[in-house]
């Protein structure tokens, strides 16, 4: 059976997937009983001594209870392999706790998975109507005990690339149908719709990958660093600007470079003083004192 259709019939069951409990505890006891039963009767045959017949015979059953139990750590989960099937049925997944089970099936220590939780934090950046926009979101999935099959046939890598295709599908839809700003004033909307898209999908990531997605979040939603810088610049250049205007207002007297000079000085947009800018002179310097307010 194919691990995705073993997922299928699996459905969102969180117990251990464990067929035939009882046939195994039946066959254990049995197998144990007989072992006690067999190597007793040998040891009192040859000493003649029931008490040394009895030693032997537990000396003998404690060699023979190993094989017919497994003990699976917490937030683990194991698959055992049934050396009598084929294929993904020959897989029998285990979860925390101690179990009976069959002797023929093996145990290896690299069939011991980590079911804790795995957070992914992607950044992207998506184009809206007017500018790049930088996305920050996050997915935390956690490995299903009966995804077992699903999850050991995908790496990690595969899984991830999986979900944030899915995620990022529909970010880029939402982004461009906005502005840049509106992005900012709709992120919840946007989050609204990012979780949709992971609720609705189709197959479900159990199928897939044979894990739970516990958590889907849009945590920022912002302009793209380039966008920024070029918006901050045009910023800065609209104040000095503005405050040249102003001191042509008030100095109608002084030219327009001058203006924007002592106007770059205000606003720090020069490492020079006002005495190294083209010689300006003190009356330059008296209106750059002026706008802030009385210090040089």
């Amino acid at each position: 059976m194919h691990p995705k259709e073993m997922c299928r019939k699996l459905g969102q069951c969180m117990e251990p997937v464990i067929d035939d409990k009882m046939g195994r505890v039946g066959f254990a006891l049995l197998c144990w009983s007989a072992t006690l039963i067999f190597f007793t009767g040998l040891g009192v045959f040859i000493t003649h001594s029931w008490l040394l017949g009895l030693s032997i015979g537990l000396f003998a059953l404690s060699a023979v209870i190993q094989p017919f139990m497994v003990s699976v750590p917490e937030i683990t989960g194991l698959l055992a392999i049934n050396v009598l099937k084929n294929g993904m049925e020959a897989l029998v997944p285990y979860g925390t706790g101690l179990y009976f089970r069959y002797p023929w099936e093996q145990v290896k220590q690299g069939n011991y998975i980590n079911l804790r939780q795995i957070t992914e934090t992607i950044t992207e950046t998506y184009p809206s109507k007017d500018s790049l926009m930088q996305v920050e979101w996050i997915f935390q999935y956690t490995p299903t005990l009966e995804g077992l099959p699903c999850y050991i046939s995908a790496d990690d890598n595969t899984i991830k690339t999986g979900l944030r295709g899915t995620g990022s599908s529909v970010l880029s839809a939402e982004i461009a149908k906005e502005t840049g700003d509106n992005c900012k004033v709709k992120q919840g909307e946007i989050e609204e719709a990012l979780l949709r898209k992971f609720k609705e999908s189709s197959p479900t990531p159990l199928v897939l990958y044979g894990i739970r997605v516990d958590r889907v979040a849009l945590a920022d939603v912002d302009f793209d660093t380039s966008v920024q810088q070029a918006r901050s610049s045009q910023e800065v250049s609209r104040r000095i600007q503005q405050t040249a205007k102003e001191i042509k207002t008030a100095h109608p007297n002084i030219d327009d470079k001058d203006a924007l000079n002592a106007s770059m000085i205000i606003h720090q947009q020069t490492k020079k003083t006002i005495f190294e800018i083209e010689g300006l002179g003190p009356a330059i310097a008296s209106i750059v004192k002026a706008f802030r307010g009385g210090k040089s």
